[in-house]
């Protein structure tokens, strides 16, 4: 990453829209040397015996990995992970520039699912004054699965839930004041 990244308090890094474009490929190769990682991580799980619920879940990884990286290198641009819906276009209107780029990333097939992240107006409170819709996001998300995960004491209620992961990718978004009847479609 560039050297003017701004420490964040806790070691967390913040970066601007423009620092994570021109940072590329920087992302990409690290994303690389992770990917690297993990399949060799997954040879040493192969190796040691290990049960195969573990082996797939890296598996699943190694996958997932892949899969960010080809997105990456589609010129998606990852995003913070918003509340989003499943995004149904026999129902949606969408501008005419968003559904260009929803068509672009459905055909690029980098995407688990397309979603949508509603530009719902802030409720207004006293002393809170109401703005308009906020801007909607049509967004692509890379997902692995979630796991239960016997603990091994054979009983039914030891099992460990493991989360799965989950990437967003910006797709598209508009500002709704702009759009008219005779643009959205």
């Amino acid at each position: 990453m560039s050297q003017d990244v701004v420490p964040f308090g806790g070691g967390v890094e913040v970066f601007s829209a423009a620092e994570i474009i021109s940072d590329r490929n920087d992302i990409i190769a690290a994303k690389r040397q992770e990917l690297t990682a993990a399949r060799e991580a997954l040879g040493a799980l192969k190796n040691a015996g290990v049960g195969h619920s573990r082996v797939d879940r890296l598996r699943e990884r190694v996958k997932f990995i892949e899969k960010t990286i080809n997105a990456l290198e589609a010129g998606y641009v990852p995003i913070p992970r918003f509340d989003s819906q499943t995004f149904n276009l026999e129902v949606e209107e969408l501008p005419s520039r968003s559904l260009v780029a929803l068509s672009y990333a459905e055909n690029a097939g980098v995407f688990d699912e397309i979603r949508i992240v509603r530009g719902i107006a802030p409720r207004g409170g006293r002393g809170q004054q109401r703005r308009g819709a906020r801007d909607p996001l049509l967004v692509g998300v890379i997902k692995s699965s979630n796991h239960e995960v016997d603990d091994g004491l054979g009983r039914w209620d030891s099992r460990t839930f493991v989360p799965g992961r989950e990437t967003h990718f910006l797709i598209a978004w508009w500002q709704p004041e702009d759009e008219t009847d005779s643009t959205v479609f």
